[in-house]
């Protein structure tokens, strides 16, 4: 009975992961759906240490995991963020501990049962996708990028499709029910229907590549098939089916509400979004991500930069090549980077020594058992699994609840199945390991209930940052802090509302905080607030660290050139004009084409009373800006030092025309005419 009240709870998590959401927080997919997830993992853990059970643990699968497992988090030690590292731990955890319970609590019997759930979740999710597409139904669900169902974002609604298609597909070819294999093929008709509607191409190309491969593996390995007497489907059949899909794939999109992320001209139709796969531009900056990846890799091979720490090292390699001043990517949109980059060579080799396992169970199971449906089960399971891994190639699923769900549910089903252990082994009893679970489950918890708490507030800060209202963005973000240090972002934008609200030591104290978590963010943010204080020497060090972060970024250039030009002008008063001179100098290799650069450089060679030189400049500073007024009065004190009157005269005369500021100047440069005059 307790084992079929946890199969009750996994296909409940089953159908309702990939639908709910809560749109008061900021990631209004993840932590619900987390903490909906580990909450059925606890009551899983509480039943099964009621049970009191002994079960043989298949090594070939958990020893890998377990290794994998155990790695990921050693890695904590080294990470950048240990909070962050934290984090990414806390959904690992859960995710190996649903594989593990999935084991524990399936049999042949139940995968049935706990699949035909995922397939009703399936055919909702792909429903209210399609509907979304054609503009029929469900626009008011929060996205990003429609249509995306309940997933916040297309991509991801498509990684859990392509899980999915092919399970359906192994599951319909060994169903007797009728009823039921019109279900099966229902969820797979509409799941590649929206699928196609995704214009996701990494999952295109994932499932193509794994159903290539599927096929290989079948070819081979047909020998030992021999025809079930429940396989019953005929390959004509496929016709009219292939013909609905092709025909529904041309419909172009009427989509009330796109998202943020809406599609752009190569993806205006199926055939569009295929035939402008490889071109250059849709690459959209990802190999250049990659490629820093790699030599991030590179420099830490061994033990990686630690678990959650990918976005705070990235910056040192970008070199400004992707990064923006006002974007960084989080993750390099290729899981199996992701991983190597941050676990290193061990981690990520335990990694494919798991999937390898996986594979060689199905590989056991077909030479074993090939006349059982189980083993049919398992090859879409399987497929399924190697579709996401490819289509992880250009995403990130890993982080997503709803597709790891189904994911390590599979891992899990497919250690079910394939347990037929060549050895003998000692059983093991469950309810130690489950007891010690529950205190892990319990903090993990905790810790997500936490981060949906503190999302609320950190979304809650985002829309008053919108609408620039500082005062409320100040209270959002300590409210969020109050929660915990959950997402350093909530300290940079806490940092700009002590700014704009003239706290400035408030905001000093906000960013030092922030580079403890991140250390290659804000440093723009800190320079501009000792900008505002007149500490120029700081703001240079601050403007520099960002400008040798992103080299090729001009708002870094302008910052820097800003704070050259200010730390300039101080030491030019303090008599100090050759640290003046150099930093204008420096400023000019920066930017070039700014009349204010030359202007005080001329100002310099001025003080030292080398004229040809100050001219030269200000002459410069004149080209790039005729109406630059000041430079014209400096100019001619220029030709009165030179004694060339009528210069001076003409000067000053321009300076009087091109001059809005304070009238004074003018009255000044009227007295200098008039004494200048014969």
């Amino acid at each position: 009975m307790t084992n079929r009240f946890n199969i009750i709870t996994i296909g409940i998590l089953a159908v309702l992961t990939p639908l709910i959401y809560l749109p008061s927080t900021f990631d209004f997919t993840l932590h619900p759906r987390l903490l909906l997830i580990q909450s059925g993992l606890l009551i899983c853990s509480i039943v099964g240490v009621i049970r009191n059970v002994s079960l043989q643990i298949p090594q070939t699968i958990f020893l890998p995991l377990l290794i994998w497992v155990a790695w990921t988090i050693l890695s904590i030690f080294w990470a950048t963020n240990a909070i962050e590292a934290l984090i990414q731990i806390n959904r690992l955890f859960t995710f190996a501990w649903l594989g593990f319970v999935v084991f524990t609590v399936t049999s042949s019997q139940t995968v049935r049962t706990l699949y035909q759930c995922i397939g009703i979740a399936g055919l909702l999710v792909s429903l209210i996708g399609i509907a979304q597409y054609l503009g029929w139904a469900f626009h008011t669900i929060p996205t990003v990028g429609n249509p995306s169902a309940t997933f916040g974002y297309r991509n991801f609604a498509a990684s859990y499709a392509v899980l999915l298609i092919p399970c359906a597909i192994g599951f319909f070819l060994t169903e007797k029910k009728t009823a039921l294999r019109l279900f099966w093929v229902s969820t797979a008709l509409c799941l590649t229907i929206f699928l196609i509607y995704t214009r996701t191409r990494g999952a295109w190309l994932g499932l193509i590549g794994a159903s290539i491969f599927a096929a290989i593996i079948w070819l081979k390995t047909r020998t030992h098939f021999q025809r079930h007497n429940s396989v019953s489907i005929r390959w004509y059949s496929l016709v009219p089916i292939a013909s609905l899909i092709i025909g529904l794939a041309f419909i172009p999109a009427q989509m009330q509400q796109t998202g943020k992320f809406t599609f752009d001209e190569r993806k205006t139709d199926a055939i569009t979004t295929i035939t402008t796969a490889f071109s250059p531009s849709d690459a959209r900056g990802r190999l250049v991500v990659w490629q820093h990846t790699l030599e991030m890799a590179r420099d830490h091979w061994l033990l990686g930069v630690g678990l959650g720490s990918w976005q705070f090292v990235y910056p040192t390699y970008d070199n400004g090549d992707w990064i923006t001043h006002n974007a960084a990517p989080q993750r390099p949109h290729n899981d199996w980077l992701w991983t190597l980059s941050e676990t290193g060579t061990v981690g990520f080799a335990c990694y494919v020594w798991l999937l390898i396992a996986l594979g060689r169970t199905l590989w056991q199971q077909i030479k074993q058992h090939p006349n059982k449906p189980e083993t049919l089960w398992m090859f879409g399971i399987i497929t399924g699994l190697a579709a996401l891994l490819g289509h992880s190639f250009f995403s990130f699923p890993r982080e997503r609840p709803g597709i790891m769900f189904v994911f390590w549910l599979g891992v899990g089903v497919v250690a079910t199945l394939g347990n037929t252990p060549s050895k003998p082994s000692r059983p093991i009893p469950l309810r130690i390991v489950y007891l010690m679970s529950l205190p892990l489950l319990l903090c993990g918890l905790t810790l997500t209930y936490s981060h949906l708490k503190f999302d609320e507030d950190y979304l809650n800060a985002q829309q008053a940052w919108r609408k620039q209202d500082w005062t409320s963005v100040k209270n959002h973000t300590q409210a969020a802090l109050d929660v915990g240090m959950l997402n350093y972002r909530v300290l940079l934008l806490k940092g700009v509302a002590h700014h704009q609200l003239q706290e400035l030591d408030e905001a000093i104290n906000t960013f030092q905080k922030l580079h403890k978590y991140h250390p290659n963010e804000g440093h723009a943010a800190l320079g501009n607030v000792y900008l505002d204080q007149k500490s120029y020497d700081k703001a240079l060090q601050h403007f520099r660290i960002e400008h040798n972060l992103y080299p090729h970024s001009s708002i870094a250039i302008e910052n820097l050139t800003e704070a050259l030009l200010k730390w300039g002008a101080q030491h030019q008063v303090q008599n100090r004009v050759q640290e003046a001179q150099k930093a204008y100098l420096e400023a000019q290799i920066l930017s070039p084409k700014d009349a204010r650069v030359y202007n005080n450089l001329g100002s310099t060679y001025a003080t030292q009373d080398n004229f040809p030189n100050a001219k030269s400049a200000y002459l410069k500073s004149l080209d790039l800006n005729p109406k630059y007024a000041r430079v014209y009065h400096n100019l001619g004190d220029i030709y009165t030092a030179q004694k060339d009157t009528l210069q001076a005269i003409e000067a000053y005369r321009n300076f009087i025309q091109y001059w809005t500021g304070d009238p004074r100047y003018i009255k000044i440069a009227q007295q200098k005419i008039t004494r200048l005059k014969p």
